[in-house]
Parts: C-alpha cells; sequence; structure tokens
C-alpha cells in the first residue's frame, strides 16, 4: 500500500515540475522575442536616420504583437518629442538620438505570475 502512494506522489511531483519547467520556458521565449524586437526597432530607427514613417511603423507593429513601444527622439535644438501608439510621429528633422522602451507581458499561468516588464535601448 506505501507502495502505490510513493508512485502517486512522484507522478504528482514529476507533473508539477513538468508544468512548471514548461513556463518557465515559455516566459523565457517571451523575454528573448521582446528583446529581439527591441533590438530591429533600434536598429530600424539607426538605418532610416529616424524616418517618421518608420517610428510610425514601429509603433504600430509593436501594438500588433501586443508589446507597447514608446519612442523618445532628441533633437539638435534641445527639444524633445515622445512618440506612442496614438501619438504618430511627425517631422523627425534634427534628430541625433531616439530612446526606445518596449514593455511587455511576463507570465508564468501555473505559479500565476503575471506582470508587465520592459526593456530599454537607445539608437544613436
Amino acid at each position: 500500500m506505501s507502495q502505490i502512494i510513493k508512485v502517486w506522489m512522484s507522478l504528482f511531483l514529476i507533473l508539477v515540475f513538468i508544468v512548471t519547467g514548461i513556463g518557465c520556458i515559455s516566459a523565457s521565449t517571451d523575454i528573448e522575442h521582446a528583446r529581439s524586437f527591441k533590438a530591429d526597432v533600434v536598429a530600424n530607427l539607426e538605418n532610416s536616420n529616424y524616418n517618421a514613417d518608420v517610428i510610425n511603423s514601429c509603433i504600430s507593429t509593436a501594438s500588433d504583437c501586443g508589446y507597447a513601444l514608446t519612442i523618445v527622439a532628441y533633437r539638435k535644438d534641445g527639444d524633445v518629442k515622445t512618440y506612442r501608439d496614438g501619438s504618430p510621429a511627425g517631422s523627425t528633422k534634427g534628430v541625433y538620438a531616439a530612446s526606445v522602451t518596449l514593455k511587455y507581458k511576463y507570465k508564468i499561468g501555473f505559479l500565476n505570475i503575471n506582470t508587465e516588464k520592459s526593456v530599454r535601448g537607445m539608437a544613436r
């Protein structure tokens, strides 16, 4: 009788570890996708010389992917403009750098962890 209890307890613990491990791997994959997306946004901004159409496209794509993207453009005259979903980029003349902040959801369902994290980068 004690063997049956030990076997069932072992199977239960193995199942818990497997489900928790899958959740952690899934969260790690989500983090890597967000970091990769942020790196792509930074590269696109630098390669396009901070073109307004590229900024708007990046914000739109981020929204479609479930991210919240904020781009802060720094101009040579000292002016600072913030672009996010709902506030499209206008003229980007004189922009020499941009700060990129990407917010994404971090969740592990089995452990009931559901928070919002962010990654940041600079385009120069």
